[in-house]
């Protein structure tokens, strides 16, 4: 359920307000129902009677808050489950199943929130001819849904609840510019940056006491019960963690810090950004948009399961795994070796059309179009492709920069018409 009011003086004075209600049967007894509202303002600037400015044509603020909610764990999380077990015993000569409890009931289960203030300033100068924005926001998401650990003894190693609260504040920038104009040419250009930084700010509620939390299971014969990421009070979400490579001597890989794990490396970029062009000339169109993302890392864990000899025979394995002179009794450890700069600039289309009529056959306009899609990546990552998100947990959600045995994005061609009569 919800209700919506909109107010405008003028069109200088913009005001909007919003009310949800919201259920889910996926939480508990008394918690399945949310509420959540929103506001924005704005005041467009440009409009007032006292500003005069030939130059600065376009300017308006704008003020927003708002609450959503997030209810994406699955379903059933709040109840007791059983299934059967592979394992059973043998009675009178016949197996029988043994069905053991799956989950522990959770009824105080509830909508994970998250509060959103947005400060945003809008502008145009000469009549459009260069525009864009500037917003600055700051959310905290609260009760956040995270598998926490059952004390032991216990069947069930892990539940879902709603502990902790993490914050995320940053910048974007979007611009505009029509940097050429004439009677058969014209040329655009828009440019986009955005810079986030998060932090964990707490792993407890009033049931449950955290410090840390390991995430992001390693994959992969050898590596089992090694995690890549610690979500921990302090430190951005998709933190690696683990031992610090700093060589090979006499076939054995050395560590720092006398082999205790550490924080080596963030998947969270430090900044992103996006380019896109338009070029017109007479019936003739060519567009083209590239986006990368600076500063985040990638946990090569394909590499880390194929970079030692003990793989052979009978697997394959890099070739840094015979040139790298690690011993072939090496065990395969998760550590700085295998962590990755992530950084990379993708081409992620181009498309060149033309546009005519054809009278004749009564057709009034019709596009011939060549286009590409995901032409080219440059990237220092040794793996297939820098942006991957592996879901290696298990649990619909896949943690932020690891890759494991990903399947590259495809490059496609695409030739097409489109015709109107």
């Amino acid at each position: 359920m919800y209700g919506r009011l909109n107010y405008n003086y003028g069109d200088k004075y913009l005001f909007t307000a919003t009310v949800r209600r919201d259920g889910s049967s996926r939480f508990g007894a008394d918690h399945k129902w949310g509420i959540f509202p929103s506001a924005a303002a704005s005041w467009r600037i440009s409009q007032e009677e006292f500003y005069h400015s030939d130059i600065l044509t376009d300017l308006k603020l704008r003020v927003s808050y708002g609450i959503t909610g997030n209810q994406e764990i699955g379903n059933y999380n709040s109840l007791n489950t059983l299934g059967a077990s592979t394992n059973g015993y043998l009675v009178g000569g016949e197996k029988v199943t043994i069905v053991l409890p799956q989950q522990y009931s959770n009824p105080d289960i509830k909508w994970e929130q998250t509060a959103q203030t947005d400060i945003g300033l809008d502008f145009g100068f000469f009549n459009g001819r260069i525009h864009g924005s500037i917003d600055y926001y700051y959310k905290k998401t609260t009760d956040l849904l995270l598998f926490v650990a059952v004390p032991s003894p216990s069947l069930i190693t892990s539940q879902i609840a709603n502990v902790g609260s993490v914050k995320n504040q940053g910048i974007e920038i979007d611009l505009g510019f029509g940097v050429l104009r004439t009677k058969d040419f014209s040329w655009d250009v828009n440019l986009n940056f955005s810079r986030n930084k998060n932090e964990l700010i707490s792993l407890s509620n009033d049931k449950w006491t955290g410090e840390n939390m390991k995430v992001a299971p390693c994959q992969g014969q050898g590596l089992s019960g090694s995690y890549a990421q610690l979500v921990i009070p302090g430190q951005p979400l998709g933190t690696f963690y683990g031992k610090k490579f700093i060589g090979i001597v006499d076939g054995k890989e050395q560590f720092a810090n006398n082999g205790e794990s550490e924080i080596i490396g963030c998947a969270q970029p430090d900044f992103t950004y996006g380019i896109s062009t338009t070029l017109r000339y007479k019936n003739w169109s060519l567009s083209m948009n590239l986006r990368g993302s600076v500063g985040n890392d990638v946990y090569n864990c394909t590499a880390n399961n194929l970079s030692y000899l003990n793989n052979l025979p009978g697997r394959n394995v890099l070739k840094e795994a015979v040139t790298a002179g690690v011993n072939r009794e090496e065990a395969k450890v998760f550590s700085s070796r295998f962590i990755e700069d992530g950084s990379f600039l993708r081409m992620d289309n181009l498309s060149l059309g033309y546009d005519f009529s054809f009278k004749p056959l009564r057709i009034t306009r019709a596009r011939v179009f060549v286009s590409g899609q995901n032409l080219f990546t440059i990237t220092g990552y040794s793996g297939l492709d820098p942006e991957v998100n592996s879901e290696v947990s298990r649990t619909g959600v896949a943690p932020m920069g690891i890759d494991y045995l990903s399947y590259p994005k495809a490059r496609t061609f695409t030739m097409g018409i489109n015709v109107s009569f």
